[in-house]
């Protein structure tokens, strides 16, 4: 059913229901008007004028081309830097591994020599407390034979000033004996 206001655009009649028939033909009042023609350019002119698709497709394949390209080439640019630094980092990486590798090297045979130096000062200061402990020993030898001479000397002094007591003694009682007796004649 088509209604009046939609024909009276193209046909100036007074309003009545519209109905198709099979020959695609509308009656009105006693005039027979073929559809089909006027359908197609009513639907060509409503395509032309509010059916934009066409353009609009065209553009945004255009709006995509050009958006995909420029996001083609920034992120092909930064897939490259991003390489590029990736190249850079392996490169230092394998030279500073390269680095760490001499000075793991430079290291072990440092404590290796270090270790050595440490075993000889060891060994010297074993050495050196062996010869303090035999410079003890016959320090404490000498230290020893010191007090037994000079114990001796005394040992020897006092029996001389023994000796030198009895015999003054001996004198002074023999001196004494003799003088008692002349006392006693008189």
């Amino acid at each position: 059913v088509i209604s009046h206001e939609k024909m009276s655009l193209a046909t100036a009649t007074p309003p009545t229901t519209l109905t198709p028939t099979n020959n695609s033909t509308v009656e009105k009042g006693k005039m027979v008007v073929q559809l089909d023609p006027l359908i197609k350019v009513l639907g060509g002119l409503q395509s032309d004028i509010f059916d934009h698709r066409e353009a609009i497709d065209h553009e945004s394949k255009f709006f995509l081309g050009i958006f995909e390209a420029r996001r083609g080439d920034d992120d092909r640019n930064a897939l490259l830097t991003a390489s590029k630094m990736l190249t850079d980092l392996q490169i230092a990486v394998t030279n500073c591994k390269s680095i760490v590798d001499i000075h793991d090297d430079l290291v072990k045979e440092g404590v290796n020599t270090a270790k050595k130096a440490v075993a000889i000062q060891i060994s010297k200061e074993g050495a050196f407390e062996n010869e303090r402990e035999e410079l003890r020993v016959v320090q404490a030898n000498k230290e020893a034979e010191n007090r037994r001479i000079v114990l001796e000397r005394e040992e020897n002094a006092r029996k001389q000033i023994e000796e030198e007591f009895a015999a003054k003694m001996n004198e002074l009682q023999s001196k004494k004996m003799e003088s008692t007796p002349s006392n006693s004649n008189v």
